[in-house]
Parts: C-alpha cells; structure tokens; sequence
C-alpha cells in the first residue's frame, strides 16, 4: 500500500488468533487505515477494538459497507442496509 499509495481497509481478526490489539496497532505503524466494526459487535478484536477509535490515524465505521463506485455497489448495497438496518 505504501508503495502504490493506495488505502488499506482493516477487518481484524475477531479470536485474536493473529495477534491482539497491540499487534496489530504496531503492524499499522501510525499509517491511516479504514478498520470495521469498530464499537466491537460483528468482528474485530474482541472486547477492546474500540480503542482504535481513540488513535488519530484510524477511520473507524461500525459495519462493514459496500465500497463505493465498484462494479458490485447497487447489486450489494440493499443487502448491506437490509443487514445493518434490520
């Protein structure tokens, strides 16, 4: 991503079989990233993902969007709200 300057967006890994918070808040190493489901509910690292919130390089979002202006965004997109908005 560095390389090619473009965006990383971060879906952690729930049961911390790849490491914890801190492993992955050394991984990013102050760069900005776009993480999922940071209140916790639906993935990330569980119990304490929501500290990422508090680090000023993080975008957080609580659920896991269609990205925009993909060939797939109206084909998910009422799926996703459907979801997220049941």
């Amino acid at each position: 991503a560095d390389e090619y300057d473009i965006q990383i967006a971060l879906h952690s890994d729930t049961l911390n079989e790849a490491g914890f918070l801190e492993d992955t808040i050394q991984a990013i190493n102050g760069r900005v990233i776009h993480i999922f489901h940071t209140e916790g509910a639906g993935g990330g690292h569980a119990p304490d993902l929501l500290k990422m919130a508090s680090l000023p390089n993080i975008l957080p979002s609580s659920t896991n969007p269609t990205k925009p202006f993909t060939v797939n965004t109206i084909d998910e997109h009422l799926d996703m709200v459907m979801v997220g908005h049941h």
